[in-house]
């Protein structure tokens, strides 16, 4: 690095330290207004103006910083000045951006099966396009709990607990790429969702809170669409992953749960990008909806309540992601009141049961069948399958779920590529989820216009060839609100079918890996 460069790091990471201060000054605040309440309006206005857009701009800066100064070291056959403006995500003007940038010309069809693309710094060999690149969400799902990941957590925590049966995704890892330690942005599906669709950090995409601000710039699918491809997306949690957050901008074809209609769109499409979204590894643990669990989750909720009781107050967490028959939001809000009983009983070892057996059964009911009906479809085609988690799940006296924490288990996500041209292999190196669409830009085969600048760093050369690859620092945040703040919030904003105003949240817990350290 130059020694503009390195100062610039020193000041950031100065400033970093500083920030991190009145972080602390700002839940000491917090903790002293609170009272065993959320801190009043004004008073989250005046924590969050004071306190959190320097610390939130200092800890990413530095992040990013210290991204490129690693690159930079661990690189040196590439100039410093190109990774580090890489790295940092400046912008340039088409004829001045360097090689390592993201930039993807338009060539001549000619040219199509020898040209290379520099994307993010790895050269990636293009032969044709891809007819359709899917990506596949398991939401809540840990990378731990895939039998074929060598990279074990869970066991250790929770003892005697039975591991679930994963066959069909250990069956994908032997056929694919598999990154055993992915490290997700966010422990929340709005913004983890978001940073893999814009290989962008939640506080450059704008969607760092849970349910708050509308994500903004470009995105894997406002590129596909202007390339000339269909658009399809499938979300089982339309409230939170779909129009009202603007996750549906540059979509053709969005739908809310229907496994069979997705199906049927991507086979109608003779060129498609698309993300197929599951919520059936999320609470209720397996189920998702009655349309899905059927008398299967009718039974196992009799049973839980047989066992810990059937009190008649509402859980705290009234949330809904999907829209629900009347049957069906009771059923939820049975379930959630389930899970809070075990928890103030302190049986987090039994709620993280009932998550392994959910697993087991979303995989075995809905999504091996779905999964062979896809591949089917996609035979005699050219295509590539990215399979990940956006988050894990976790319990225990920092952690309840997942949205409120930066533990391993919640953030440590699986990510797979799968296709013809794909090498199999496990690789334990971390990784993060910002790294993932530089990665398919590099493996897109179809000329596009125009650039997407990320912050991630293309993984291509190991999908393709098994390249080994550097583990470069990445970062997490947690923002929280007050829950029945959020519920009424939500409420309102489905009622009237658009949100009005904005939900302060507070940045409550943030974490940082760099080489083989962990900060949080």
């Amino acid at each position: 690095m130059t020694l503009r460069d390195r100062r610039q790091s020193r000041d950031l990471c100065r400033a970093a330290n500083a920030a991190v201060q009145q972080r602390d000054m700002r839940f000491e605040l917090v903790r002293r207004h609170r009272g065993g309440k959320s801190p009043a309006r004004a008073q989250d206005q005046i924590l969050q103006r004071r306190f959190q857009a320097q610390h939130d701009r200092a800890f990413v800066e530095h992040g990013v910083a210290r991204r490129a100064q690693r690159v930079a070291e661990l690189v040196p056959h590439h100039s410093d000045r190109n990774f580090v403006c890489c790295a940092m995500r400046h912008h340039h003007s088409p004829s001045t951006t360097p090689a390592g940038m993201g930039v993807i010309s338009r060539v001549s069809d000619a040219d199509e099966k020898h040209r290379q693309w520099h994307g993010a710094g790895i050269d990636a060999v293009v032969a044709r396009p891809y007819d359709h690149i899917v990506l596949a969400s398991i939401d809540t799902l840990r990378s731990d709990c895939i039998a074929a990941n060598p990279l074990k957590l869970w066991p250790g925590k929770y003892p005697g607990l039975t591991a679930p049966r994963t066959d069909i995704l250990d069956e994908l890892v032997a056929q694919g790429c598999f990154f055993a330690n992915c490290v997700s942005a966010a422990p929340y599906t709005s913004a983890s969702h978001a940073t893999i669709l814009t290989g962008n950090w939640p506080l450059r995409h704008g969607v760092y809170e849970f349910f708050n601000r509308k994500l903004r710039g470009e995105s894997l699918f406002t590129q596909a669409r202007r390339a000339g491809y269909a658009t399809i997306m499938k979300s089982d949690f339309p409230f939170i992953l779909g129009p009202t957050l603007g996750f549906d901008n540059g979509i053709d074809t969005f739908i809310v749960e229907d496994d069979d209609a997705y199906l049927t769109a991507i086979g109608a499409a003779d060129q498609s990008v698309s993300l197929v979204h599951f919520g059936g590894v999320h609470v209720p643990y397996g189920f998702h909806t009655l349309r899905y669990g059927g008398d299967a989750y009718r039974r196992k909720l009799d049973a839980l309540e047989a066992d810990v009781g059937r009190p008649t107050d509402l859980p705290r967490d009234q949330l809904l992601e999907t829209p629900r028959s009347a049957e069906d939001a009771r059923m939820l809000l049975r379930y959630k009141r389930v899970i809070q009983e075990l928890w103030k009983a302190d049986r987090a070892a039994d709620i993280f049961g009932l998550y392994l057996e959910g697993i087991e059964h979303f995989l075995t009911t809905r999504f091996e069948g779905f999964i062979r009906r896809l591949l089917k479809r996609l035979e005699g085609t050219n295509w590539l399958l990215v399979l990940f988690g956006d988050h894990g799940e976790e319990y225990d006296s920092e952690s309840y779920g997942h949205f409120n924490s930066v533990a391993e288990g919640v953030l440590r996500v699986p990510l797979l590529f799968l296709g013809p041209d794909v090498k199999p292999g496990i690789h334990r190196e971390r990784l993060c989820t910002a790294d993932i669409l530089p990665t398919i830009l590099d493996l897109q085969r179809a000329p596009s216009r125009g650039r997407l600048a990320t912050d991630g760093i293309s993984r291509a050369a190991t999908v393709t060839d098994g390249a080994g690859y550097v583990s470069y620092p990445a970062f997490a945040q947690a923002y929280v609100a007050d829950t029945a703040r959020f519920v009424r919030f939500q409420q309102q904003a489905l009622t009237g079918g658009t949100k009005k105003g904005a939900l302060p949240h507070l940045l409550f817990k943030e974490t940082m890996w760099d080489g083989e350290h962990k900060i949080t």
